[in-house]
């Protein structure tokens, strides 16, 4: 079993901040938006993304699959209207030379593993696609 842990807090009048291990990340919690810390949502995104790219090294790993870059693109939308606070759908470009089979094979090694992550009970529609390109 793993644990994870952060402490978030308010620092001063307009700025917060999120501590984990030896990390501080700044927080967009203020009213009028800050341009140099990002947001609840954006964090969201930012903790899919990190999930996509694990799961392509990992998988890449465990398939013997030749991987030289990869860049994923997480976008979001608010949608509250369909039932769900948030859409979320992510592009995983590759820089490979596998072939097309293969690269599908890894998306879908990819998808299983980000699935299992809890993304707010039902409050997340995700989407995903794998694409070859230069990173």
């Amino acid at each position: 079993m793993r644990e994870y842990s952060i402490t978030a807090s308010r620092t001063k009048e307009r700025s917060s901040e999120a501590r984990g291990r030896s990390v501080v990340i700044p927080l967009d919690t203020a009213r009028d938006a800050r341009m140099d810390a990002l947001c609840a949502a954006e964090l969201l995104l930012a903790s899919v993304g990190a999930a996509v790219l694990a799961a392509a090294d990992d998988s890449a790993s465990a398939m013997s699959f030749s991987l030289d870059g990869a860049v994923v693109h997480v976008h979001g939308v608010h949608r509250s209207d369909f039932g769900h606070a948030l859409t979320v759908d992510y592009d995983l470009t590759l820089d490979t030379e596998e072939p097309e089979h293969r690269m599908q094979q890894l998306h879908e090694r990819v998808w299983q593993s980000v699935n299992r992550i809890p993304l707010g009970q039902g409050a997340v529609q995700l989407t995903g696609r794998i694409r070859r390109g230069r990173v």
